[in-house]
Parts: structure tokens; sequence; C-alpha cells
């Protein structure tokens, strides 16, 4: 949380570094996929991946893209009732990679899809919400994201659930003046 919390002050005084380079995506969703797995078992959600082995290198922060799929997993695992799955898909397009991950769970609140970004919003408020957390997570993925070059889109499937798509350049479709390493942002 605290490391949150030095994240958005870093993003609103300008200073967030990044350290722009070709980055495996499925080994970052690998690991992500390791470390919510614990998580998963306790509540016996089945972690699905389809990950597409001709995915190239994407351009971005090792440690900040890693950062954005560990929070969509953890999110999805801790909003996904006992039972459920929580899907990951990776596949290529033409000049991007894509990571999706979806749940089983209620979704995402209106408010939610409407104010996606914003920090300190939940999809509780009040005394009786189930959940820890102060809000910041999905406004620091889709931050992090877009300094990164990316998008990052949410919705709630017409089968139920929420799911959370990421799309990131390719590393060799950006220009080379993205790739000079450190910025500042």
């Amino acid at each position: 949380m605290i490391d949150d919390l030095l994240d958005v002050a870093r993003i609103a005084a300008g200073k967030l570094r990044l350290d722009m380079q070709p980055v495996d995506l499925i080994a970052i969703t690998l690991a992500a996929v390791d470390v919510v797995g614990p998580s998963a078992r306790v509540k016996q959600i089945e972690l699905r991946t389809s990950l597409d082995p001709r995915t190239p290198r994407v351009l971005g922060d090792h440690q900040r893209l890693q950062q954005i799929v560990w929070n969509l997993l953890s999110n999805a695992v801790k909003f996904t009732p006992r039972g459920g799955h929580v899907g990951v898909i990776i596949k290529c397009e033409a000049r991007r990679a894509a990571i999706r991950v979806a749940d089983t769970g209620s979704g995402f609140p209106s408010h939610v899809l409407r104010s996606f970004g914003e920090p300190f919003r939940q999809g509780e408020s009040g005394l009786a919400r189930a959940y820890d957390g102060i809000g910041l997570g999905l406004a620091l993925v889709r931050t992090i994201a877009e300094v990164n070059g990316g998008e990052i889109a949410l919705e709630n499937p017409r089968g139920g659930g929420a799911a959370v798509t990421l799309v990131l350049n390719r590393a060799e479709a950006r220009t080379a003046n993205a790739s000079t390493g450190a910025s500042g942002v």
C-alpha cells in the first residue's frame, strides 16, 4: 500500500523513472501466476493460462509491467468467489501483444467502469466493504500502462465476471527514440 502511495506521488511529481527495454511478457506473466497461485489454491480458484509461444518481446519497464500483471491477477483472485476461475490469455497482434485477465467474479460496478483510472475509487464503500484496499490499484495500472506506451481496457463480459486487457507495442514496433533508456514521467 505504501509503495502504491509513493508511486502515485512520483507520477504526480513527474518523477516516475522507467527503464524501457524489450520485456518477455510471457515470463512476467508466469512469474505473477506463481505469486498468486497459493492465494488461488486457498480459495479453490483454477488459474487457466493460454500464452501464445510466438509472443514477441514488448517494449516497457520490466518491473512496472510485472507490477501491472501481478495487480491484475491478484485482483482477479481477490474478487473471484471460491471455486471460480481466473484466465490469463496472451495473444500476438500485428505490431502489438495483448494480455487479458478475466475472472468469474461479480464484474465491475458501473461507476468503476465510468471512472476507471481515478485514484482512491473503489468498487464498494462504507463499513460493509468486503475487501481491503485504498483504491489505487487500477489507477496505477492505467497510468503505468500508458507511460509504457500501452492501452488498458476494463469490461464485464456477457457471461459474467470481469476482464481487463492490456495491449503493448512489440519491442521492434517502437521507434528508436522511444527506446533510449530511462525516462521520467
